[in-house]
């Protein structure tokens, strides 16, 4: 996924009849820098549960 200029990206998942869970895992690397930030989440899919918004955010120092 590539994200604007201020890192914030949209992905859309759309669950299909037999999905239980949904995992999502986020890494960012910056150009020319050995080190990176990863993290993830699982989400347990609920049948009718509505809309879900997820926001992964994190900072690099």
């Amino acid at each position: 996924m590539k994200t604007d200029a201020a890192g914030r990206g949209i992905l859309t998942c759309r669950a299909g009849r037999t999905d239980t869970t949904i995992r999502i895992t986020a890494t960012y690397q910056p150009p020319n820098f050995p080190d990176k930030a990863e993290g993830s989440a699982v989400i347990t899919v609920q049948e009718e549960a509505g809309d879900l918004f997820v926001e992964i955010t994190g900072e690099i120092h």
